[in-house]
């Protein structure tokens, strides 16, 4: 099996950079701050995979760096997520 984090790298934001550093630099992952998401310190098709999780991205930068042919994956969360579980809820608290 191959052993990917002699490849890896992660970009963090602010808040988490620290944490990440702890966490992934002991496996040999490279860990990089970004404060710019229009241009991101890498060279053109660099990535197979790319995820971002609730992070904003600039889709443009991302086709960028990712190889050709190769994976983008997004989680992102918005105001309107699980607005109808949010109304049901709200409507049964009752106050005292």
């Amino acid at each position: 099996m191959p052993n990917y984090a002699e490849i890896g790298k992660v970009l963090y934001n602010i808040p988490n950079i620290k944490l990440s550093r702890q966490v992934l630099i002991p496996y040999g992952i490279e860990v990089s701050e970004v404060e710019d998401d229009l241009k991101l310190p890498f060279d053109d098709n660099f990535f197979d995979l790319i995820v971002n999780r609730h992070e904003a991205y600039c889709l443009s930068e991302v086709n960028r760096i990712l190889k050709s042919g190769w994976i983008f994956i997004t989680q992102q969360v918005g105001e309107k997520n699980n607005k109808e579980l949010s109304k049901f809820l709200l409507d049964k608290i009752v106050e005292l």
